[in-house]
């Protein structure tokens, strides 16, 4: 009885030591592997057991904790990096497109430049000969010997040569504003007249 009632004792301490090797190290090393393995295939959603514990077993959930919450923190990182990324294409792009509407303006500025100095020059040139042609044609009107006057649609004197001042005998003063029938005799004056309203 007594030999029976030992190896009873040893088998119950027996089950008691497996238990309790089962419950408190196989386990809890079980849960740690299970917890590492979702941790290597990026499930962040993962939780850490027995990091409570003051063991081994602690030491490693602790480590394990630490090391998911740098996967946590590294994956904010890289979704704020991309963000950031994406921002900074965003505006690249926009500085590209305003320097090509930039260089755009600028080449219009230049070209309408270069027109605006063309048709200065042009101008100038046309001045100069509008100048010339005026300077021919007052001198040409000074050395006839006939008389030239000018007159506007109702029949006001606009300029005269001095053929003119010679052939009627008034100044160029005295004609310029004066309408031109002044120098037409009477009897073909009112036909003149007629004419010019005609």
């Amino acid at each position: 009885i007594i030999t029976w009632g030992v190896f009873l004792l040893l088998f119950c301490i027996f089950i008691f030591v497996v238990w309790l090797i089962q419950a408190r190290v196989i386990e809890p090393i079980l849960r740690l592997t299970r917890s590492m393995i979702r941790l290597s295939n990026n499930d962040l959603s993962t939780v850490l057991e027995n990091d409570h514990n003051e063991n081994e077993l602690g030491d490693i959930a602790r480590t394990m904790s630490v090391f998911k919450n740098n996967m946590v923190e590294r994956q904010q990182t890289e979704v704020d990096l991309e963000a950031a990324n994406n921002e900074l294409n965003v505006q690249l792009d926009n500085i590209v497109h305003l320097r090509e509407q930039s260089e755009q303006q600028t080449t219009k500025a230049l070209a309408l430049a270069e027109g605006l100095a063309d048709a200065r020059k042009s101008a100038e040139y046309s001045a100069l000969k509008a100048e010339e042609n005026e300077l021919r044609v007052s001198s040409i009107l000074d050395s006839v010997q006939d008389s030239i006057i000018t007159i506007n649609h109702k029949g006001i004197i606009e300029s005269v040569n001095p053929a003119t001042e010679h052939m009627f005998g008034y100044y160029s003063a005295e004609l310029v504003g004066k309408n031109i029938s002044m120098l037409v005799p009477e009897p073909n004056k009112s036909i003149h007249d007629e004419y010019i309203n005609r």
